[in-house]
């Protein structure tokens, strides 16, 4: 082993008139770094969160307004990214909203092709079962790179969340032109699954930005 660590955290929260209390969270973490990069974690939470109102957690799925305490497990191991193929597999179970909550997810994925393609995939699955409803909630990433020369990187970012019915993509162009002045080239849109067929158009944006370094 490289380092073991030992985290804690406790944070409050009250509202402006400090007559409330809105959020509580006392989390606990151990940290495990081995000789070759990778880290495992297993760490404890303890939260208590304030709804003001009702939350629809999910469709179909609302959870009353009132005070809430729960309380997880989180485990993670993360492989270095020295690796061809790298990222973090984390495990979460515990209850949230007097329900349980269990999780499986992939994250900080990380494929390299070769020195102008990589790939950097993600996944998220959460089993919630709670008084007033059960839902499985889905998210899928993938982020893509391309780098034609050293000075120019291209990526790509498709984002799907299974609870919203939502898919949502962005492209981005970075270019140093010269040193130190960049030209930001950024196109996203969001679209919704819910219907059939290809999915419906909800906004779109693009924007660019060219920055130049000036010297005097």
């Amino acid at each position: 082993f490289r380092r073991v660590n030992l985290d804690t955290s406790y944070d409050y929260v009250q509202n402006a008139a400090r007559t409330q209390v809105q959020n509580k969270e006392s989390k606990t973490t151990f940290n495990l770094e081995m000789n070759n990069s990778d880290v495992a974690k297993i760490g404890y939470r303890l939260d208590y969160e304030l709804l003001p109102r009702n939350f629809a957690i999910a469709r179909g799925v609302t959870v009353p307004r009132g005070g809430y305490t729960y309380r997880a497990v989180d485990t993670s191991y993360a492989f270095g990214q020295q690796r061809r193929l790298a990222g973090t597999v984390s495990a979460t179970i515990g209850s949230l909203y007097n329900g349980t909550i269990r999780s499986l997810g992939i994250s900080n994925g990380y494929a390299t092709f070769n020195r102008h393609l990589n790939f950097e995939p993600g996944m998220t699955l959460n089993w919630v079962d709670l008084p007033w409803g059960s839902f499985l909630n889905r998210l899928v990433t993938n982020r893509t790179i391309v780098t034609p020369t050293p000075r120019m990187l291209i990526s790509s970012l498709m984002q799907w969340n299974g609870a919203s019915h939502t898919l949502s993509t962005s492209v981005r162009l970075n270019w140093e032109y010269r040193p130190s002045s960049q030209l930001f080239v950024v196109y996203s849109d969001g679209r919704t699954t819910v219907g059939p067929g290809w999915p419906e158009m909800v906004n779109r944006s693009f924007a660019v930005k060219v920055t130049r370094l000036l010297r005097f």
